[in-house]
């Protein structure tokens, strides 16, 4: 199987290589001046498996792009299998219709990748698990409980207790709450036309306790802020976070440390690749996907 690296993730295809025998692929990506990309493969890729690593995040829509002529130019090539990392697949969040008239994007993107000649993808903690049925090919979802093992063991859960910001949340919370053997909390979130959030009441006891916040993605980061405030007021001892895609991180630093400084601890993992010169707090732990992934593609390549 040979491997290319795309957009950001030389970080990851080093740790791949450091343990895994690969080939990197030779190729190219060039854009033009009226913003077109250009993409050359210089390999010879007739009946070889090729696994590509692609970071969708920022710039999600040229991005995309990017990966479905990418994925089509290796089949062209004569690349017998496509396997794709997507650490952060995109419009994860739009999986549902609200609405009549709603578009279900996750749907749409799944078709492309699809019909681009994808045949496998690796992605890490979908934000629901319907998205997966999306897809007529195999879909590896490495889970929060996966990428976060370590922090999660090292956790004293005499106290403790896993809350989920929401009841789309509560499958991956559950699956934490049971792994400490901790009771579950879950909080009542709306969000309006607007997309204001808005948590109005707690399901489940959470005062005296060590709250163990989960979600899949920060954005605005407002749902973490109303659910400190609430779990606060509650009666909680401390409240630590622990979330997938730090999609805050890239793009507000400053707003990601406020944050911080409400909670004992904040862990996010590094599936968005944040500017080195961005320095974290002391209260912000960042957990490596790299072991995860090597470890889905030993079990399933």
């Amino acid at each position: 199987m040979k491997i290319l690296s795309c957009n950001n993730t030389k970080h990851l295809v080093t740790k791949i290589l450091s343990k895994i025998d690969l080939d990197a692929v030779d190729m190219k990506i060039n854009k033009f001046s009226d913003g077109e990309v250009s993409i050359k493969i210089h390999d010879d890729l007739y009946q070889k498996a090729v696994l590509i690593t692609h970071q969708l995040f920022p710039n999600p829509n040229e991005k995309l792009l990017q990966l479905l002529f990418l994925i089509n130019a290796v089949k062209r090539r004569g690349a017998k299998r496509i396997h794709v990392i997507i650490p952060y697949f995109i419009y994860s969040r739009m999986d549902h219709k609200t609405e009549d008239a709603d578009f279900i994007s996750a749907s749409c993107i799944a078709s492309l990748l699809e019909a681009a000649g994808l045949d496998t993808l690796i992605t890490i903690d979908l934000h629901s698990s319907q998205m997966e049925g999306f897809f007529r090919i195999p879909v590896k979802n490495i889970t929060m409980l996966e990428v976060f093992h370590s922090r999660l063991e090292s956790i004293v859960a005499a106290d403790a207790v896993v809350v989920s910001p929401d009841i789309g949340g509560k499958i991956r919370s559950t699956s934490v709450s049971n792994f400490l053997k901790v009771p579950l909390a879950v909080l009542y979130k709306q969000r309006d036309k607007e997309n204001n959030v808005s948590i109005n009441g707690i399901m489940g006891a959470v005062q005296n306790k060590h709250c163990i916040l989960l979600d899949d993605i920060i954005g605005s980061g407002q749902t973490i802020i109303n659910a400190i405030d609430i779990l606060e007021s509650a009666g909680a001892k401390s409240v630590e976070t622990i979330i997938t895609h730090n999609l805050l991180g890239a793009c507000d630093m400053d707003k990601l440390k406020d944050i911080a400084s409400r909670l004992s601890k904040l862990s996010v993992s590094n599936t968005i690749q944040i500017d080195s010169n961005k320095i974290y707090t002391s209260t912000i732990n960042t957990v490596d996907i790299s072991d995860s992934i090597i470890n889905c593609i030993n079990s399933y390549f």
